[in-house]
């Protein structure tokens, strides 16, 4: 936190219930802007910005390295839990659920999102 200046912007990758979002909301300018697949989570990072007054974009997605639909295993039940994985092969008597996956540098630029790659 005392690296942060009001100036920056501020990625959350893997938001989960927004405990960094909701930190860093306060020393920079800007939204801090949060990807969290998993809804139960996205959900409580929600409400957690909004019950500490945080300007924070939460976006219902996973960063990958294509866009499209994807599985996310999930290996612990708990909101909050971070035992969520996008990795295909792991099998361990586990449920998962349907989720949208998108290209960072892609959905930056298409939302028009602070921090963007320059087009040089």
């Amino acid at each position: 936190m005392s690296n942060l200046h009001p100036d920056d912007v501020f990625y959350d990758i893997g938001g989960n219930l927004g405990l960094y979002s909701c930190l860093v909301a306060d020393v920079v300018d800007q939204p801090v802007i949060a990807f969290e697949p998993h809804p139960g989570n996205a959900g409580r990072l929600e409400e957690n910005a909004d019950l500490n007054g945080a300007d924070i974009s939460v976006f219902r997605r996973a960063l990958a390295d294509s866009t499209g639909e994807t599985e996310l295993t999930i290996t612990l039940e708990n909101v909050g839990s971070a035992g969520h994985t996008l990795v295909s092969d792991w099998d361990h008597g586990v449920d998962s659920i349907a989720i949208s996956k998108v290209r960072g540098d892609e959905f930056i630029v298409k939302k028009d999102l602070p921090g963007r790659p320059s087009s040089r």
